[in-house]
């Protein structure tokens, strides 16, 4: 995976980068999105998408 997936959870949101994993227990609403990274050296990212 290249970005970052952040989890939107009642609690506050968790940001995975590669290689990292989370587990959302059963019944926890929870919201994905995701940061594209392009490698075009803007900082890694272009924006945030519904995952």
């Amino acid at each position: 995976m290249a970005g970052r997936l952040h989890l939107d959870l009642p609690d506050g949101t968790v940001t995975l980068g590669p290689h990292e994993v989370s587990t959302v227990p059963k019944g926890v609403p929870h919201r994905p999105r995701g940061t594209v990274d392009t490698g075009d050296g803007n900082e890694g990212t272009t924006g945030v998408h519904p995952a």
